[in-house]
């Protein structure tokens, strides 16, 4: 009933002469609001006071008539989708006792079904199927691990999984795909980053002049578990003010920044050990001079300040920089 009235207001809205009256950027406006912000509005508060009781078969039931919603709105990837995805998010993330997530299977199985292509919806329908099916959990996040090799979600609840159902074998098997995977990182659904998502091939290096004004550089050529130089070459000379490393890596790694070096008309100006750069992170936390370790799912970036007073001049900067993943378990061949 509450749904039907929803959405009779939506429609009531979007048709009235108000709404087709005013200008195109206003009514823009009210299309986002009424689509988007309205439903997700409602649907999020009628889940906290569920949550409140940790009554997850009522969150159940809101989340399935969210997504009965979406899905009647148009076919797709709708506008409705993200926040669909961020209520179901939202609820899940406050998932903690057995049989808590077992009570979402009936949505989650639906959300399957009509977007078989979501990363998410694949992961929480493995977690809540994993006591009770596990082989139809690990196929799950076989296919998710087909639409995006790189996100550490899904090793990190076929590792789980595995563990609690005594499948060595898969420990071993999921545990060396997370070491080596690196193409085809997540995808916000609320914006674009400058790598258009996040994997482990992409790094960016940010150039800023004294005045402010910055120009990036981008390199496509990260490998995980080796040191090696990364080159950013400029198309003109350049005085460095200070410097900012992005970074679209996911969750889970560690950076370490050896050294990094100025080069000028193909000559080599200054050398720069770790002792003598300042460093800071975006969303990370440095584990001992010049590493940083990530721990968030939006790209990270690392600016970096030398210590010289003297502003240099370059068109070449190359960096130092070993990437790793670090474990996710303490079980053997992990």
């Amino acid at each position: 009933m509450a749904k039907k009235a929803l959405i009779f207001v939506i429609i009531l809205i979007m048709s009235s002469p108000i709404f087709l009256a005013v200008n195109s950027s206003v009514r823009r406006s009210l299309y986002f609001l009424v689509t988007k912000v309205v439903p997700k509005s409602f649907f999020i508060t009628n889940v906290k006071r569920n949550l409140i009781h940790r009554d997850f078969d009522a969150v159940n039931v809101w989340l399935s008539r969210y997504l009965a919603m979406t899905k009647s709105f148009s076919k797709g990837n709708n506008t409705l989708l993200p926040g669909l995805i961020d209520v179901a998010e939202f609820a899940i993330k406050r998932v903690r006792f057995n049989g808590e997530m077992e009570s979402l299977l009936p949505f989650l199985s639906e959300m399957v079904k009509n977007w078989p292509e979501l990363v998410e919806s694949r992961v929480w329908l493995a977690r809540s199927l994993g006591s009770l099916r596990p082989k139809e959990a690990l196929k799950n996040l076989k296919i998710a691990e087909e639409i995006s090799s790189v996100d550490e979600r899904i090793y990190r609840e076929a590792i789980n999984i595995s563990l609690k159902n005594g499948l060595g074998h898969e420990v071993e098997k999921w545990c060396a795909k997370y070491k080596s995977s690196q193409l085809g990182g997540p995808h916000n659904f609320h914006y674009d980053t400058i790598f258009e998502g996040t994997g482990l091939r992409d790094l960016a290096l940010e150039i800023i002049n004294e005045q402010g004004v910055s120009k990036v550089f981008p390199n496509s050529g990260l490998q995980l578990n080796e040191t090696r130089d990364y080159s950013f070459s400029t198309d003109r000379l350049v005085l460095v003010n200070n410097l900012k490393l992005h970074l679209g890596i996911v969750p889970g790694v560690k950076v370490s920044l050896k050294e990094m070096r100025f080069f000028q008309a193909g000559k080599l100006k200054k050398v720069f050990a770790i002792k003598d750069l300042l460093l800071s992170s975006s969303h990370g936390f440095l584990s001992s001079p010049g590493t940083i370790l990530s721990v968030d799912r939006n790209p990270e970036t690392v600016r970096i300040f030398t210590k010289e007073k003297e502003k240099i001049g370059v068109d070449k900067v190359i960096m130092k920089i070993r990437f790793e993943k670090l474990p996710m378990t303490n079980a053997a061949g992990c």
